[in-house]
């Protein structure tokens, strides 16, 4: 009895385990898709980097309003000549230059703003995506802003009305599969109990 007892323990702790890695499964990254892995300019000679930007309320407000609804990602944009280490500044002979940036989901991105320092205002700017790369022109070095595609509406509300992710089903179907087996451990428990209790009664 006493295995009995511990092998309904171990499928119990067994089964607890397959629920929060299921749980941690379903945890989507709140960045995905926005992140800046990697950016490399055209000249195999000019190393891109590139940072997170804080930005004045001034550029915040104009991002705001040349963004509208859309969502944005701004981050900072720096060049090093690769020979000499020395940053390559606005009068470098290096413009227009194109840099490819690899995003976690390039598809994502539906619009380019660039820092226009002259005018105070964020100007859109000519890009194209290529093999998972999003390629911006730049006309000079400055602060740039990705917009992205709006959250679908529709799939929020479907999946809010269910209550249920696929995760949330998974670990549902678990603590019932969990619950099933120490019931039937129970069950097992007070069937042998009850039938030691009559052997005893009889003997007597």
């Amino acid at each position: 009895m006493k295995k009995l007892i511990s092998m309904v323990a171990a499928l119990a702790i067994i089964g607890s385990c397959g629920v929060v890695s299921l749980a941690a499964e379903g945890v989507e990254s709140p960045s995905a898709g926005t992140d800046v892995v990697k950016a490399e300019a055209e000249d195999p000679g000019i190393i891109v980097h590139v940072e997170e930007v804080t930005l004045t309320d001034a550029q915040k407000s104009s991002l705001q309003e040349a963004a509208g609804d859309n969502s944005t990602e701004a981050y900072d944009v720096w060049l090093e000549d690769g020979s000499t280490g020395d940053d390559i500044t606005n009068d470098a002979d290096v413009y227009p230059l194109e840099v490819a940036f690899m995003l976690d989901a390039a598809s994502n991105v539906t619009g380019i703003l660039v820092w226009n320092d002259a005018d105070a205002k964020w100007d859109s700017a000519d890009f194209t995506i290529v093999d998972g790369a999003v390629i911006v022109t730049f006309e000079h070095l400055c602060p740039v802003a990705f917009e992205l595609k709006k959250a679908e509406a529709p799939a929020k509300e479907a999946e809010s009305s269910s209550g249920k992710s696929s995760a949330q089903t998974g670990y549902n179907g678990l603590i019932y599969i969990v619950s099933a087996v120490a019931l039937a451990g129970g069950a097992i428990v007070c069937f042998s109990t009850a039938g030691k209790k009559k052997a005893n009664k009889e003997v007597m």
